[in-house]
């Protein structure tokens, strides 16, 4: 018992010090070096890693709040954070702005504990898998990227025409939208596995981002169209006209699809 116990506490110290260590390298580099201690890449069910919180876009939580509500902290930086939306895992925020930085909140203080300025603004919210935070960036060639936050270094780069709306991941694959066009990238690699372009009586469809049950992606369009892909056979099951431009994400709860236009 003694034995295992030195172990777990020897273990616990050698990650307190990696934690020291990456906040050190951070603070001589101004923060431009991201790494984050091992323990936020093992998430559970609480926690927040994509937008609207799981693949179907549902946005719930089984936290509630008290009101009336009153401000614990606050927090800026020098970029607008826009209209992506902050992921939630552990006790620690991560969104991006639009001046291209991630930043790592510590939601106790309302410290950062880590940044990256990765050059371009960040449109849509981020995705964090394991230790991996997968990221949309615009006005650059290399517009998706993986980047390791254990290692603190990017995984991949991958072009993708036009820009991304916030993808979902969904058994080691990235799905998401770009333009008229529904694509599936490994999320290892980058490879892209395989894109399906969205025929329409129009040109161009402005697509929103995806949200799935696991079996098919629902998204709609500015043509005022909603859209149940089948992701086994890779080709529009359905699909219903609301009649005006869809431009929210959609929401998946059971066999119903919440759609607003």
């Amino acid at each position: 018992l003694a034995g295992i116990f030195k172990m777990f506490y020897s273990k616990n110290i050698i990650t307190l010090k990696l934690f020291v260590i990456s906040l050190v390298v951070c603070i001589l580099s101004g923060c431009r070096y991201l790494m984050i201690p091992s323990f936020l890449s093992k998430h559970d069910d609480h926690d927040w890693k994509m937008e609207g919180g799981n693949i179907g876009r549902t946005n719930c939580s089984q936290f509630s709040v008290t009101v009336p509500l009153s401000i614990v902290w606050r927090y800026g930086s020098a970029g607008g954070f826009g209209q992506t939306v902050a992921l939630a895992v552990d006790s620690f925020l991560i969104i991006g702005n639009l001046e291209g930085e991630i930043h790592v909140i510590d939601t106790r203080q309302g410290r950062m504990v880590g940044q990256y300025n990765f050059g371009y603004p960040l449109v849509c919210s981020p995705i964090l898998d394991g230790s991996v935070l997968y990221i949309v960036l615009s006005h650059t060639k290399d517009n998706l990227l993986a980047y390791d936050i254990r290692k603190g270094s990017i995984r991949w780069k991958r072009r993708i025409d036009y820009n991304p709306r916030a993808p979902l991941i969904l058994e080691n694959r990235l799905y998401f939208t770009a333009r008229s066009t529904i694509y599936c990238v490994n999320a290892e690699n980058g490879e892209i596995l395989w894109n399906h372009k969205i025929h329409s009586l129009r040109k161009f469809v402005d697509l929103t981002s995806p949200a799935s049950d696991g079996h098919f992606l629902y998204f709609g369009g500015d043509d005022g169209l909603c859209y149940a892909f089948s992701l086994s056979e890779r080709l529009i099951r359905w699909k219903y006209q609301l009649g005006g431009g869809i431009v929210s994400t959609p929401a998946v709860i059971g066999q119903t699809v919440y759609v607003t236009s």
